[in-house]
């Protein structure tokens, strides 16, 4: 609150305002020093439970600007056992052990003076400044011994006699390591006695004698993982688990060896698999590291060059090291000095295979590198033991990757002339035969979205252009053509001499092209990962992927809506005017991110075959237009076509088969089918996902239901839902109901299929009654049919029929019996009066029915029974029941567990419509 001041001056008004503020975990060693608007408040040691009275009315310049502070403050370390201070605790109305101590973290009480009204915090500035504080704790999970090392800063001006040195202290960086892994509240939890102290007390003492202290904050926003190789790369240690003890272990990278006692690595006792040393091209040779100064806790730089390398590549290559953790001048100039060593010298690589009696080689470890033979001529390198792949229990091999040492650089030796560089020049040039055939270019006409938000820069479609349509060109290298870097597209045109020729419409950049790493089911929304990525921009966030090879009426687009780690991507299914659909795993996939920059908005129209010549742009130039292949290519007018509905369910079922073909009581059947409609121009912005509410429609958009196969169709319905008639889908079984969209003359790019499959509906059944008994029970699909194989002597027939699970019976020229066998039926056969089938012929012509048999049994299928055709085809019909009367089969009683359909068709293609038993009349 504030307070007017009056008299003979110029009034001013103080506001006061009692507060808390937590700052970090705890509990901490101490406060150090307290803050506000950067303006020291107090700067004495405080511990746990101390008070301290402020009275600093100038700090902001006095009354006549913004004031000063005035109060007490309390600090509370975050112990376990602590209490808020009484001041608190009247103003909630509760005594002082039962307020909530805010126990586990560190925090500061502001009060007025003597802890009565509110603490000053400034004048004529009705805002509470902002307040820092400097807190101590120290790292003591793996004891007090070198847990802290104290950091002395001399004074900048040092002809200042009044100016003294800065004592400051951070803890040791070991110790922080270790706390990590064991701390039970914040950090790992882990077990001390999974962990070798011992090695974490031996870095420890080192790092203490190096004076090499940190000060660093961790927030929960990064993983601890990430945390401690911060520390790592502050220390130059490796941390890994020792394969011989089990343990956790620390190990400092330092000059701490016997050059003329370390194990020897050669041909004697190890398989090379590669051997490199970095080209000068690779090298830096000025190293900026950035360190915090502790008394301004800003950051601060020290630079330091490598002459030679300089002269060597003839310009400065910069690198920059932030060990933001370091808060000592002299550290930050030894860690500086460290790292141009290793950065401006072209230091040796290699991986070497090595069996299992060196097995005690740990990472760390410093060898004698030896390998006379092969050209290679090295007489000794010391190098250092970066990583170790153990290999599977059976191999018996290790992998060992090695470094050059920096403190051994003088010790190299070489018996011959160094091994030639293994270095190829990148670059390319356009004429290579690599480049003779066409880039791997995708084209797509652009959906009405993309064209907004992705060409729109260039190109503002509108109905009015129809049919002139925007065209994505999604260029991408193989493997080979590693310096492809963008293209030129050309198409035929008008060159300036009034010649037809082709002109070009530009450079374009390179579209990301990858595999999906697992099979997709249709869904809303999926989990995926992308592997093999090849080209231009990579997958980001709010950017869209065109999934499969194939053209835009079976293409998928999905959205990437957010990034899980470790490669996965949350995406949202079949956007825009797709649909979700099935993909195995590998399919190859394109990325439109934001920056995809590959369109022709030149005009070209729609459904016209378009020609293009996709020319190479390497590092080198052009490749020569003569030389460029054209590249043919076809599209709809895509961006003009209505959106298809979304969230389509059959039945209630939005992805899969609506199976009915065991009811059969149609008299008030009715199938329900929803969906959500969609507005073509509204999802310029934001992208609906599949199954969102349904919005309202362009103007003139309908929605029309199909039952494809029986070509049954509803159109212009209302609203979004419509209830099939079952009595109206005819004598059909089989059906995909298809839900498009319509306006004026055009229908929606895709739209989902539901298969449907229904009864097989008998006589009577389209007057809404059943006579002469039920249609039947009828026996499942072709799919659930076994398809069968046995000897039989066809001669004079050069083909019969397969079976495949789509339910077609296909002209194939094969020389064996094939049919259909249905087994465990459990009909008594006295309820059965006859079986039925019925075909329906789609293409052929004459006699097509050869052969048409049924044999029943109980276990052995070994009698054939006569069938009668109870409608026989002529040569151009195009169906034929058959029927087989089971009381005409003599013998046969009991329970039928067996039907065998076998047939054959001389030079036709055909489907089973249906296959039933027909009830005897009860």
């Amino acid at each position: 609150m504030g307070k007017f001041k009056g008299g003979d001056s110029t009034p001013y008004i103080d506001y006061h305002l009692s507060f808390h503020l937590g700052f970090c975990t705890g509990p901490v060693d101490s406060l150090e020093g307290i803050w506000m608007k950067d303006k020291e408040v107090h700067g004495e040691q405080m511990l746990g439970g101390d008070m301290v009275a402020v009275d600093k009315p100038e700090l902001f310049g006095g009354n006549q600007r913004e004031g000063g502070v005035k109060g007490n403050i309390h600090f509370r370390d975050g112990n376990f056992a602590q209490l808020v201070p009484g001041a608190f605790a009247s103003r909630v109305g509760l005594d002082v052990e039962d307020t909530p101590a805010f126990r586990g973290i560190a925090s500061l009480y502001f009060f007025g003076p003597d802890d009565s009204g509110g603490f000053k915090v400034s004048a004529n500035y009705p805002t509470v400044p902002p307040v820092k504080a400097r807190f101590r704790r120290g790292s003591w999970s793996l004891g007090a011994t070198h847990a802290i090392i104290e950091n002395v800063i001399e004074p900048e001006d040092e002809e200042d006699e009044d100016s003294e040195p800065v004592v400051r202290h951070d803890s040791n960086g070991s110790h922080i390591i270790y706390e990590c892994l064991v701390d039970r509240i914040w950090g790992m939890g882990g077990a001390p006695s999974l962990i070798d102290a011992q090695s974490f007390r031996d870095a420890a003492e080192t790092l203490f004698n190096e004076k090499f202290g940190l000060s660093m904050k961790w927030v929960r926003s990064t993983t601890i993982e990430a945390f401690v190789q911060e520390i790592l790369d502050h220390i130059n240690a490796l941390f890994f688990f020792n394969p011989g003890t089990g343990l956790a272990t620390l190990k400092l990278l330092r000059n701490d060896y016997d050059r003329d006692n370390l194990p020897d690595l050669g041909p004697s006792n190890s398989r090379l698999i590669t051997f490199r040393r970095k080209l000068w091209g690779e090298t830096a040779n000025e190293i900026v590291v950035t360190w915090t100064n502790p008394l301004s806790e800003e950051e601060e730089t020290i630079t330091y060059q490598s002459l030679g390398n300089i002269a060597m590549q003839g310009e400065v290559v910069n690198e920059g090291r932030n060990y933001y953790g370091v808060r000592s001048p002299t550290v930050a100039s030894e860690i500086c000095a460290r790292d141009i060593v290793s950065a401006s010298y072209p230091l040796a690589m290699a991986t070497v295979e090595v069996d299992r009696r060196q097995w005690k080689v740990l990472p760390g470890d410093v060898v004698n590198f030896t390998w006379p033979v092969e050209g290679y001529g090295i007489g000794r390198i010391i190098m250092r033991v970066m990583e170790i792949d153990y290999g599977k229990p059976a191999e018996g091999k290790m992998r060992l990757e090695l470094v050059e040492d920096v403190w051994g650089l003088d010790s190299a030796e070489f018996l011959g002339p160094p091994p030639e560089s293994e270095w190829k020049n990148p670059d390319q040039d356009p004429e290579d035969p690599i480049y003779e055939f066409a880039i791997p270019t995708k084209f797509a006409a652009a959906p009405y979205p993309v064209v907004q938000t992705l060409a729109g820069r260039f190109y503002d479609p509108s109905d009015d252009d129809y049919p002139v349509i925007v065209v994505a060109i999604m260029s991408t290298p193989t493997t080979q053509m590693s310096d492809l870097q963008r293209i030129v597209v050309w198409k035929p045109g008008i060159l300036p001499n009034g010649d037809p020729g082709y002109v070009s419409i530009g450079e374009r950049n390179l579209t990301g092209k990858a595999n999906t790493t697992i099979a997709l089911i249709p869904e809303s929304i999926s989990i995926v990962t992308f592997a093999n990525l090849v080209g231009g921009e990579g997958p980001v966030e709010g950017g869209f992927v065109l999934v499969g090879d194939r053209d835009e009426f079976g293409a998928e687009l999905i959205q990437l809506l957010h990034y899980l780690g470790d490669g996965q991507w949350e995406v949202a299914r079949g956007v825009i005017d797709t649909i979700p659909r099935a993909w195995p795993s590998m399919t190859p996939v394109w990325f439109l991110g934001p920056d995809f920059y590959a369109f022709d908005w030149n005009e070209p129209l729609a459904d016209t075959t378009l020609d293009y010549r996709i020319q190479p742009r390497t590092s080198e130039g052009v490749r020569d237009l003569s030389g460029v292949t054209v590249q043919f290519t076809e599209h709809p007018a895509r961006h003009y076509f209505p959106f298809r509905p979304a969230n389509v369910k059959v039945d209630g079922v939005d992805f899969g088969i609506v199976d009915h073909s065991q009811d059969h009581n149609p008299r008030v059947w009715e199938i329900p089918v929803t969906w959500s409609s969609r507005h073509r121009k509204n999802e310029d912005v934001i992208i609906r996902k599949w199954d969102e509410p349904p919005v309202a429609p362009e103007p003139g958009q309908t929605t029309s239901v199909i039952l494809r196969e029986g070509e049954v169709e509803w159109h212009n319905l209302p609203d979004n839902s419509f209830d099939i008639d079952v009595m109206e889908t005819g004598r059909g079984v089989n059906f995909n109901v298809e839900v498009p969209s319509f306006r004026d003359d055009f229908r929606s790019l895709q739209n989902i299929a539901t298969p449907l499959r229904l009864y097989p509906k008998g006589y009577g059944c389209d007057w809404g009654y059943f006579y002469g008994g039920w249609p039947g029970t009828p026996l499942d699909l072709v799919e659930a049919w076994e398809f069968l194989y046995e000897a039989h002597d066809w001669t004079g027939h050069d083909a019969i029929v397969s079976v495949e699970g789509d339910g077609w019976l296909n002209y194939l020229p094969v020389a064996a019996d094939a049919g259909l066998r249905k087994v465990n039926l459990a009909h008594d056969t006295a309820e059965i009066e006859a079986v039925e089938v019925v075909l329906m012929r789609f293409s052929g012509a004459g006699d097509w029915i050869g052969e048409l048999r049924f044999r029943i049994g109980s276990g052995n299928f070994d009698e054939f029974s006569p069938v009668t055709i109870v409608e026989p085809p002529d040569a151009d019909s195009d169906f034929v029941i058959a029927r087989w009367d089971m009381t005409a089969a003599p013998g046969w009683s009991g329970t039928l567990t067996g039907l065998e359909l076998r047939l054959w068709l001389p030079e036709t293609e055909a489907r089973i419509q249906s296959i039933s038993l027909i009830k005897a009349e009860q």
